[in-house]
């Protein structure tokens, strides 16, 4: 499994576009702000709406984009859910509740622990996708400007 295919119009922005490898009949989807899902939680919701605009600025979000962007929001979602169910089951003797006890009386992690360490990867996937994290604004560059930083 190689490495993933770039869109054209990254391949530009990165200044490694060459006309032989250029799909010409890529589809270019227009920049757009969606509204969210209905099935997105109060958390998600949040996260959702922090992020839309930045998206929308820098002229990343489009309609085909909302898919990734709601599963990037409930990936957030169910990551604070999980820290909060853990930080409430912590005592003295289990600190941050990543340990659990089994009905035979065996220590094992906590069934939350996976939950928000598969979250956090679901993110961190996401946020790949989307070009919202830092090693993945790292290689585009781009005259639309948000605050101070430049994507």
């Amino acid at each position: 499994m190689g490495r993933k295919m770039l869109p054209t119009k990254v391949k530009q922005l990165k200044g490694t576009a060459q006309k032989c490898r250029i799909n010409k009949s890529e589809p270019e989807p227009e920049v757009c702000k969606p509204t969210a899902p209905d099935f997105l939680d109060v958390v998600a919701l949040k996260e959702w709406n922090r992020i839309i605009d930045e998206m929308y600025k820098v002229g990343t979000m489009t309609a085909c984009d909302v898919g990734v962007l709601a599963a990037y929001c409930l990936s957030w979602s169910n990551m604070i859910q999980a820290k909060k169910q853990l930080e409430a089951q912590s005592t003295k003797e289990n600190p941050g509740g990543l340990l659990a006890i089994t009905t035979n009386g065996n220590l094992i992690q906590n069934p939350l622990v996976g939950i928000y360490n598969t979250s956090a990867r679901d993110l961190v996937k996401c946020s790949a996708e989307l070009g919202l994290s830092p090693a993945s604004r790292g290689r585009v560059s781009s005259n639309n400007k948000v605050g101070k930083s430049q994507w």
